[in-house]
């Protein structure tokens, strides 16, 4: 946490000194308020990453394509923000618009849409909709495995994810086909344990 605070003071003063030099719009800026909106975030500060969050996509609608991945990696952050914030239907709307604009910029198999798929399991799998985490998550895992490898931390966050997306479903329905898979994967020795929500958590800047 201690670093955490350095870091966003250090960003902080560079964000100050880019903005004397350049101009609001000036693209350091824009990743300036990223990289605050990202470390206010992880510090808790959900008031604060919004503003930080919200000045970098002023910038990206003054200066970036509408359609440009520098948005969507805002626009998936402010997604987690409204997550945390129990904002469901808001945290979709935003995801729907990264994974439309990723898959049409970066193709079915990029890292970045993997990330995305991960995301969409995670709000569906925390909002109750159990079935469409566990689609999401099947689809996650085996773009992960394609175009990441099985050794990639972000297949094992999509196996986490489904594993516990088939879990969930096996408790509502008692579908013991869910059951069963969710057992075998949950058992593998290099899921991620602890508090769900916890490690579902995302960067933006780790693809």
């Amino acid at each position: 946490m201690h670093q955490l605070d350095e870091a966003r003071k250090l960003l902080t003063e560079a964000k100050n000194f880019r903005l004397r030099l350049g101009g609001k719009n000036h693209p350091d800026v824009f990743s300036s308020n990223c990289f605050l909106g990202e470390i206010y975030l992880e510090l808790g500060q959900l008031d604060e990453a919004e503003e930080a969050l919200s000045a970098a996509l002023e910038i990206s609608q003054e200066t970036h394509n509408p359609c440009s991945t520098d948005r969507t990696l805002v626009l998936s952050t402010l997604a987690e923000l409204k997550l945390r914030r129990g904002e469901f239907d808001k945290a979709h709307s935003l995801l729907k618009t990264v994974e439309d604009t990723r898959q049409k910029l970066l193709g079915e198999s990029h890292p970045m849409r993997v990330r995305t798929l991960i995301q969409l399991a995670q709000l569906f799998l925390l909002s109750g909709a159990f079935q469409e985490a566990v689609a999401y998550s099947e689809v996650a895992v085996e773009k992960a495995q394609e175009v990441l490898g099985r050794g990639h931390r972000s297949y094992r966050l999509a196996l986490s994810s489904f594993g516990a997306a088939l879990a969930r479903a096996f408790e509502r329905t008692g579908n013991e086909k869910h059951g069963q898979r969710a057992k075998s994967i949950l058992e593998e020795p290099y899921i991620f344990s602890g508090n769900f929500a916890k490690r579902m958590t995302f960067s933006w800047r780790t693809p």
